[in-house]
C-alpha cells in the first residue's frame, strides 16, 4: 500500500513566488559575495590575516548562490509534491529536481547530484570557516601580545586550504 504523506498541497502561484525569491537570493548573493572579495583583495589596508578567512566563506557562500540556488529555484517551480511517498517501511523522498511536475522540464540526475554535494560541502567549508573565525578571535583577545605569532598569514592559508580539502574530502 502506497500512502502520499505531504500536509499541504502546493499550488503553481507559491511554487513559482519561491523560485523567483530563491533566483532573488542567487542573483544578490552572488553579486554581494563577489563584490566583497573583490573590496577586500583591493583595498590595501583591508588584506589582513583575518579578512583571509573572510575571503574563504565568501568564495564558499558563492558557490551556494551561483550554483545551488538556481538549481533549487528550477526545482521549486517545477516541484511535484505527489512524488514524496513512503512504501511500507521506506521513505523515498526524491529530491525535487528529479521529481517534477507532469510534463514539466527534468533536471539531469548530474545537476541533481551537482546540487546535493554543493550544499553539503559549501554547508561544511562555511562551519568550519566559522569555528575558524571564533578560534581566531579568541587568540587576539587571550594572547594579544602573541597573536602576530601565532596567526600569520601562511597559517592562516594552511589553515583555510585544511578547511577546504577536509571538506570536499568528507564526499568521498
Amino acid at each position: 500500500m502506497v500512502e502520499v504523506i505531504y500536509s499541504e498541497p502546493f499550488t503553481i502561484s507559491s511554487q513559482i513566488l519561491i523560485g523567483c525569491v530563491l533566483y532573488l537570493v542567487a542573483i544578490f548573493g552572488t553579486i554581494g559575495n563577489i563584490s566583497l572579495i573583490m573590496a577586500l583583495r583591493r583595498n590595501v589596508r583591508l588584506r589582513n590575516t583575518s579578512n583571509l578567512l573572510t575571503i574563504s566563506l565568501a568564495a564558499s557562500d558563492v558557490l551556494i548562490s551561483a550554483i545551488a540556488m538556481p538549481i533549487s529555484g528550477f526545482a521549486a517551480v517545477n516541484f511535484n509534491p505527489s512524488n514524496h511517498y513512503t512504501h511500507h517501511s521506506h521513505s523515498y523522498n526524491y529530491t525535487p529536481e528529479c521529481a517534477p511536475r507532469d510534463h514539466a522540464p527534468r533536471l539531469s540526475p548530474a545537476l541533481c547530484i551537482l546540487n546535493g554535494v554543493v550544499i553539503y560541502v559549501s554547508s561544511r567549508i562555511s562551519t568550519w570557516t566559522l569555528a575558524g573565525m571564533a578560534l581566531e578571535r579568541y587568540l587576539a583577545v587571550l594572547h594579544p601580545l602573541k597573536y602576530n605569532r601565532i596567526v600569520t598569514r601562511s597559517r592562516m592559508l594552511v589553515l583555510i586550504l585544511l578547511i577546504w580539502i577536509r571538506s570536499t574530502e568528507s564526499m568521498i
